[in-house]
């Protein structure tokens, strides 16, 4: 844990040295897209190497499915109410 801090203080270290360079904004940002698929890709290394997910994919893709659908339903239903009853003019 303290070589991720100690990293991540480097990083604010260099950013405000060079805070004042034009280039460095589209730099790190085209930098963090690509190491941010590069982690995706290993992180679906991962989980394709591991037997038993490969094996429960078929439930696990269920639950997700039914997740997001209740997840989605609930958030719908409750900005309905919050419209209706805060934002909705009286007639």
């Amino acid at each position: 844990m303290f070589g991720v801090m100690l990293i991540m203080l480097c990083g604010i270290l260099v950013g405000y040295l060079l805070r004042d360079r034009k280039a460095i904004p589209a730099i790190v940002s085209k930098t963090s897209l690509y190491i941010i698929f590069l982690l995706l890709f290993i992180m679906g290394l991962s989980i394709g190497s591991n037997t038993q997910v490969i094996h429960k994919f078929g439930e696990l893709g269920f639950w997700g499915i039914a997740i997001a659908l209740v997840s989605t339903t609930g958030s719908v239903a409750l900005s309905w109410v919050v419209y209706r009853y805060l934002f909705k003019k009286a007639e």
